[in-house]
């Protein structure tokens, strides 16, 4: 019988609706990796992602102020990376975002490191999604939430979660690849002065902000979310190398 490519098989697994649930979204980005297998150049993302999703989801409720919002927000957060590469494989690639095709386009190139490979993604899902994100979450409630307000308390909260994975995140983004370590820490310091996480967040906040206040001139919001896009693509290239 003839084997099932890889893009075969993500594909399908990809024509599933948008999960409902952080545990939905999880189960998704684990079947993606086993599809990819660790020498994959999506692999790193995928997998440091989906330990950063389970690091949420895996706080109790009281641990957030209002959880039902935040697990919302994870769910159409998890989902646009679904789409992205979704839109990649699919009849059209071109539709993809421009800060994911150039993480997609570098996917099998050669002598770019896991550490980077992982972190273009961060940027593209970061400081071009996770705007427009919010926007989805405020169009439901009717209104975007101002800073200091519960929404953004927990906002910010998970900076404190992300900083708690970083560790375990980079033993198992690294424990495969053992020689790169060297190596990746002779990056880090170039990669974290071209990109912060905690400073990509807070301007998607404010991004977010923008798009929503433009909800009624769609034109202009979309040149908004253009501009935004093709920066992050710009970073994600000067992360790549490439």
């Amino acid at each position: 019988m003839p084997t099932v490519s890889t893009d075969d098989q993500l594909r399908t697994l990809l024509a599933q609706p948008m999960p409902d649930t952080i545990a939905e979204a999880v189960a998704r980005m684990k079947a993606i990796e086993n599809i990819l297998g660790p020498h994959d150049g999506l692999y790193p993302f995928t997998l440091l992602y989906r330990l950063t999703t389970e690091a949420v989801g895996a706080k109790p409720d009281t641990f957030w102020e209002d959880p039902k919002m935040l697990a919302r927000l994870d769910v159409y957060f998890a989902e646009a990376f679904f789409d992205a590469l979704r839109r990649w494989l699919g009849p059209d690639p071109e539709s993809a975002p421009s800060a994911w095709k150039v993480l997609f386009r570098a996917r099998h190139t050669a002598d770019i490191s896991k550490l980077r490979r992982a972190l273009a993604g961060m940027n593209a899902h970061i400081n071009r999604d996770l705007g427009e994100c919010l926007t989805q979450v405020w169009a439901e409630l009717g209104k975007a939430p101002d800073d200091g307000t519960a929404m953004h308390r927990d906002f910010e909260r998970v900076n404190e979660v992300l900083a708690e994975t970083e560790p375990v995140a980079k033993q198992k983004l690294f424990e495969r690849w053992l020689r790169e370590i060297e190596e990746a820490v002779g990056e880090v310091d170039d990669l974290l002065a071209l990109w912060s996480i905690d400073k990509a967040r807070d301007l998607a906040w404010t991004n977010g902000q923008a798009q929503f206040a433009l909800r009624d001139a769609p034109a202009l919001r979309e040149k908004l979310l253009s501009g935004t896009d093709k920066m992050a693509g710009f970073l994600g290239s000067l992360i790549l190398g490439v």
